[in-house]
């Protein structure tokens, strides 16, 4: 329960951070709130089948130029609302058309997810995204994609059955 309000309150407090100015040329730093749903196959320890993952990550990172960004992410997953796991990860992105309306986008998160409940293993992760991002100001844009997450407990043992097909929606500042 401890570690449940402390991600709360991590996550409240991000939400409310200000980024700082970008320079004209697109660099600087940049930050990401998503939010997603995904239909998975997520095989657990007690040997069930979860259908229904919901997740809301939230992304710090700088943006060398228009077209690449870095960052590191940190999360809440929740698998039927009563499996849950904090995904900590990296994130790099790219924007093909770079500062343009709108812009077709390609992302990877690399990391691992660490269950809530101490029973519950570890796992690694490889979330690639495919989306494009909706410009609203020099600042802000809105981003939606498609992505295919696949979780493995041990690097020795990927299994692509382990994965999900989903939809992230976000809003970058």
């Amino acid at each position: 329960m401890k570690k449940i309000v402390l991600l709360s309150i991590m996550l409240l407090c991000s939400c409310f951070a200000f980024s700082q100015e970008r320079a004209e040329n697109g660099k600087g730093y940049q930050g990401y709130v998503e939010l997603g749903y995904s239909s998975s196959r997520w095989m657990v320890p007690d040997g069930q089948l979860y259908a229904r993952m919901q997740s809301a990550h939230i992304i710090n990172g700088y943006r060398f130029n228009p077209y690449f960004y870095m960052g590191a992410g940190l999360g809440l997953w929740a698998i039927n609302w009563d499996f849950l796991m904090v995904p900590l990860f990296l994130n790099l992105r790219t924007d093909f058309l770079g500062n343009r309306k709108v812009s077709p986008y390609l992302s990877l998160d690399l990391g691992g997810v660490f269950p809530v409940k101490e029973t519950d293993d570890n796992a690694g992760i490889i979330n690639p995204t495919l989306g494009a991002n909706i410009r609203l100001s020099e600042k802000y844009a809105i981003h939606v994609g498609v992505n295919y997450c696949i979780l493995w407990p041990r690097l020795s043992e990927l299994d692509l059955r382990n994965a999900s097909l989903g939809i992230k929606v976000g809003f970058s500042f």
